[in-house]
């Protein structure tokens, strides 16, 4: 089923766009919520990686979802490895897991909420302004946002090799 198929299959759903960048040693995360005509950005640790900052985009947009009155969402993510990640089984990252409880938790309580893969850059306009506000988040101070150790484990591990 194509991306846009899907948005026809769910007319009533409110539909929030997730994206995550990097760049010059900058990470951050987006969620725009089209509709609401709300944007959440943060700017995310040094440390933090590109599929991190998707997966956090993620649970930012499960948080508004959490917090919401209403009941039908369609998240929108244009990154795959991201999506893959949180539809596997086998994947142990504590992000995509604390992913998955955050959805169960919302579904348990009667809401429906899809999680969607959609190509990027390819006109999608909304999906193209969570793009742009992830680059714009680059420019925010450091958001307190808590990232699992073991990122910064390999950090400091590549930091150690580079002064060997």
């Amino acid at each position: 089923m194509s991306f846009y198929e899907i948005l026809e299959k769910h007319p009533n759903h409110i539909i929030i766009y997730t994206d995550g960048s990097r760049q010059k040693g900058s990470t951050s995360a987006a969620a725009v919520i089209s509709s609401f005509k709300q944007t959440l950005l943060h700017r995310l640790p040094l440390y933090a990686w590109t599929f991190t900052a998707e997966l956090i985009a993620i649970n930012m947009a499960l948080d508004h979802v959490k917090n919401s009155k209403t009941n039908q969402f369609l998240i929108v993510t244009d990154s795959l490895s991201s999506f893959t990640a949180i539809n596997s089984d086998r994947n142990r990252n504590l992000l995509v897991t604390m992913i998955k409880n955050k959805i169960h938790n919302i579904m348990v309580k009667n809401n429906s909420i899809k999680l969607v893969w959609s190509p990027s850059h390819i006109g999608i306009l909304s999906n193209e302004k969570a793009d742009q506000a992830a680059s714009l988040a680059h420019s925010l101070p450091i958001s307190n946002i808590p990232i699992p150790m073991y990122k910064i484990r390999k950090v400091i591990g590549v930091k150690i090799a580079h002064l060997c």
